[in-house]
């Protein structure tokens, strides 16, 4: 069994896929006559948005562990103090879910962090209780493996 949730933590309303989307379907209700267009467009236009929100209904434990995680590792840069859930940058996180373990994938995308994405093994194990060690790392990506079958934190020869 494997499942993939591709976790942005910027989710929130595009403006620009919006307007586009309302545009469109005034053209295209206009053309065939009918309304519906005209509301289905500008919500199909948020399709990350509504990915999110079935994940969210899907997969609410391993949603809640990317966001700890997202909070705890500080995987976002935040624009400034006055806008409302906008970020400047923002790791994107894939979690590729198999029967006895999971994989997460981090990419940097540019967060001020990125040096210590290497580093985030405890931070990953913590937000999903389990043990987690770092697979690989190249450029800007991370990847850890997350063991479900037991909670023990795994030490290597590179931790000391």
């Amino acid at each position: 069994m494997l499942n993939k949730i591709t976790y942005r933590p910027d989710r929130s309303l595009k403006a620009g896929m919006l307007v586009a989307g309302v545009i469109v379907g005034l053209v295209v209700a206009f053309l065939t006559g009918k309304a519906r267009f005209l509301l289905i467009l500008p919500v199909l236009s948020q399709y990350e948005l509504l990915i999110f929100m079935f994940q969210t209904v899907l997969y609410p434990d391993e949603i809640k562990s990317l966001e700890r995680l997202v909070t705890s590792a500080r995987l976002t840069d935040t624009a400034d103090n006055h806008t409302l859930g906008w970020y400047r940058a923002s790791a994107i996180l894939t979690l590729k879910m198999h029967t006895n373990f999971y994989e997460l994938k981090i990419n940097a995308n540019g967060i001020s962090n990125t040096t210590n994405i290497d580093k985030l093994a405890n931070q990953v194990g913590s937000a999903f209780h389990h043990s987690a060690y770092l697979t690989r790392i190249s450029n800007g990506y991370a990847t850890y493996r997350i063991d479900l079958r037991n909670r023990k934190q795994r030490i290597h020869d590179n931790d000391f």
